[in-house]
């Protein structure tokens, strides 16, 4: 059975996961992970200094110069080689944007030195010499001290991806400040079982291992990236047209390797967990997204259901309330009706004030009755307002009361919600993962290895999923 077929099959019902998710940003690095396991071959990426000949030896096992080369920097941007003598020669630019533009010979060699803002990477599919070296995938690569920032991240990024490392070092210039920098980085960033050889380029005829210069460029190499490394001596050519067959068959024998081969495919798997993992950070969130909507909706449902509560008693006082002033008020008008009738007799009984029927009838009518009347009102207007003031104060605090009550409830149950949040914020702590494929390569790799924190194990709710994959 096909050992890449298991990827693929599995990568399939990954996609259904991702797509399902709809986040964006996984569903970039799914694009990627799912483009290798597709075509499951090795990377082998060339690295090296600016004019070290890392072009010259990709060029030297095709029939014709297919990449710029010149003692000038002539690569600007990642290229891919694609060696595949059953397809058409195919120019490609991959846009930033992931587009696909097709290129003329003219525009992909402008592009390889002097590649546009819109370029990530271009691409060379075509066949080589030696068919045996079919399905291999090699990518050169900007030497590194030739760079403008924007492109040494580009590179630094890409170079977890590989599989398989060429450093090219010029024999006639040795490794310079830029070399030790840029191998101490390679040594950082590369898995344990990815292999460094050392092509020394520019060689003198029959130089030999023990060469002085070739001991120290070994020496060096070895202790930047902590690994010992293959050297291959390439002799130089006037024609330029070096003999690298001992390089690429080696290369061609290791990545074809049944160990190599069962290596690739964990480290396919180890890809998709990885994709899986950002799956299972992105799933959680929104459930704790919707269990703390949940949460706040009932909580919220039951402080405004308490706060509601107190209305019927807030009524029953009001109620209260004005019962009590209705059956005084009616008492009052009755004792005031007594009143005026008292006052009225007392006056038209003490005849002296009166001289004639006529004139008591008119001041009665007109005065006494008026004023009594108005006096007793405002008394009883007055009684009813001191009630009211009363009553509004009573219910005035009942309202402060519940008010208070529930900005404290509020005010406890709010931090609760964090709690909802702790699993997914631990997920994140030390997650500086980038954006680039590099970088995530580089992650996913060491996660199978037993690198990676405890807080970027799966939680219970995508183990389902992942069983089910």
């Amino acid at each position: 059975m096909d050992i890449f077929k298991s990827c693929i099959d599995r990568q399939k019902r990954i996609d259904k996961v991702v797509n399902i998710l709809g986040n964006d940003d996984i569903t970039v690095k799914n694009l990627l992970v799912k483009e290798r396991i597709i075509n499951p071959a090795h990377y082998v990426v060339m690295l090296g200094e600016t004019s070290s000949g890392k072009s010259a030896l990709i060029n030297s096992i095709f029939d014709k110069k297919i990449l710029v080369e010149s003692v000038k920097p002539t690569t600007g941007v990642v290229t891919e080689v694609i060696i595949d003598s059953e397809s058409q020669e195919s120019l490609i630019a991959v846009n930033k944007d992931s587009s696909i533009e097709i290129l003329d010979k003219d525009k992909f060699e402008t592009l390889t030195v002097k590649p546009d803002g819109n370029v990530n990477r271009l691409k060379y599919i075509g066949a080589c010499k030696e068919t045996k070296y079919n399905g291999m995938r090699l990518f050169d690569t900007p030497g590194y001290g030739s760079l403008i920032s924007e492109h040494e991240e580009v590179l630094k990024e890409f170079i977890p991806e590989s599989d398989f490392i060429v450093y090219v070092v010029s024999y006639r210039v040795g490794l310079g400040d830029d070399d030790f920098q840029f191998l101490k980085y390679v040594g950082e960033v590369i898995n344990d079982n990815v292999e460094v050889v050392l092509a020394i380029n520019m060689c003198p005829k029959e130089v030999q291992e023990d060469n002085k210069r070739i001991c120290e460029i070994k020496k060096s190499v070895n202790e930047c990236i902590h690994k010992d490394v293959k050297a291959f001596f390439i002799e130089s050519s006037s024609e330029k047209n070096p003999e690298t067959s001992k390089l690429w068959d080696y290369i061609y024998e290791s990545v074809n390797d049944p160990n190599k081969k069962e290596e690739l495919s964990e480290t396919l798997k180890n890809y998709q967990d990885y994709i899986l993992g950002e799956c299972d950070i992105k799933i959680n969130s929104k459930i704790a997204n919707i269990q703390c909507e949940k949460e706040d909706i009932e909580e919220k449902i039951y402080i405004i259901k308490e706060f509601l509560n107190q209305k019927e008693s807030i009524l029953e006082t009001i109620d209260g309330a004005f019962s009590k002033i209705k059956v005084k008020s009616l008492k009052l008008i009755d004792k005031s009706d007594i009143k005026i009738k008292e006052l009225i007799t007392e006056y038209i009984d003490d005849e002296s004030k009166w001289s004639m029927k006529e004139e008591t009838f008119a001041l009665m009518q007109h005065y006494y009755v008026p004023k009594l009347t108005n006096e007793e009102t405002e008394n009883l207007l007055n009684y009813i307002e001191d009630e009211i003031i009363s009553l509004d104060r009573v219910i005035d605090n009942m309202l402060n009361i519940e008010i208070t009550k529930l900005e404290n409830k509020v005010k406890i149950n709010a931090p609760s919600y964090t709690k909802v949040m702790d699993g997914i914020i631990e997920k994140h702590i030390g997650d500086t993962i980038k954006q680039a494929m590099g970088e995530m390569f580089r992650k996913a790799s060491k996660r199978n290895n037993g690198k990676v924190r405890k807080n970027n194990a799966y939680s219970k709710n995508l183990k389902k999923t992942h069983k089910c994959i």
